[in-house]
């Protein structure tokens, strides 16, 4: 087995998964159903969870309009929704991160982490909560007689440490999300520091290919370039414009280069006459 691996997802308050659980397969794990149930949601869900800039996050579209799907709209007659991830670190040592999505337009995705101590610089093993310490959707609802209440994170945070002994740490802006993303890295959950925009739009195209598989066309003669211009977003025509436009900035720098050798030029021979005239030693100029 290696770890780190997902152990399970669970959803509070997501469209066509509003209190649900799934628990991961350790090799292989499998979504089945009819189109518009709700499969591809769960890898955008995957992608939002690792990928905070929304301009890079690309929704997959088996079964749903394209147009019609947006963050905010993930919500399900709720205000906030949740989702979150229990990751397995080590044999039976896991660590809790999620997102917080809110229904208000424009409104920021909210990464957050869960585990047993606040302070989540201190070494794994002071952080990750056991196997019966897990938590799942029903854990996030606050109940009311009949009633579950979905919470801001400001109260599932002290509802979580006052029920669970759990803390959570939240990330609601770009400095704060580095730190979460730096967290990611450094208990070794990702092997990638997604703080480098580089890094994070590699990682956000491998994600998104889980939820666009349809729409690449990964058989036939054209496989390998469909991958190609998905991964890369470039087609041959983009190369070319690319290679062009590099080609005459160059351009551009070794005509300046050879102007400016001839003003030298020109400056060295003037001054080589006004020496001659004042019977004055000449001095030698080199080029640059």
């Amino acid at each position: 087995m290696n770890y780190p691996r997902i152990y399970s997802l669970s959803t509070v308050g997501i469209l066509k998964h509003f209190k649900h659980d799934y628990v991961f397969h350790p090799i292989r794990t499998d979504f089945i159903g009819s189109n518009g149930v709700g499969k591809s949601i769960i890898a955008d869900l995957l992608q939002m969870i690792f990928v905070y800039d929304k301009d890079l996050i690309k929704f997959g579209t088996d079964g749903i309009k394209t147009e019609d799907r947006q963050i905010n709209t993930l919500p399900y007659q709720t205000k906030w929704a949740y989702c979150f991830l229990n990751i397995e670190v080590d044999p039976g040592q896991f660590i809790t991160i999620g997102i917080q999505i809110n229904s208000q337009k424009g409104r920021r995705i909210i990464p957050f982490v869960i585990t047993k101590q606040a302070d989540i610089s201190v070494d794994i093993s002071e952080l990750t909560l056991k196997k019966q310490d897990l938590l799942f959707a029903k854990n996030l609802l606050k109940v009311y007689e009949k009633n579950e209440e979905i919470l801001d994170l400001k109260d599932l945070a002290i509802f979580l440490h006052e029920k669970h002994q759990l803390r959570l740490n939240y990330f609601s802006n770009n400095e704060e999300v580095s730190k979460y993303y730096k967290f990611l890295y450094d208990k070794k959950i990702l092997p990638l520091n997604l703080s480098q925009d580089k890094n994070l739009k590699a990682f956000a195209k491998v994600i998104q290919s889980f939820s666009k598989a349809k729409t690449l066309n990964l058989s036939g003669n054209q496989a390998s370039k469909n991958l190609k211009e998905f991964l890369f977003e470039e087609s041959d025509e983009d190369i070319l414009a690319n290679f062009q436009k590099e080609q005459a900035e160059l351009e551009k720098i070794l005509r300046e280069y050879e102007s400016l050798n001839k003003d030298i030029e020109n400056l060295s021979n003037k001054q080589k006459n006004v020496n001659q005239l004042t019977g004055v030693g000449t001095i030698s100029q080199s080029k640059i």
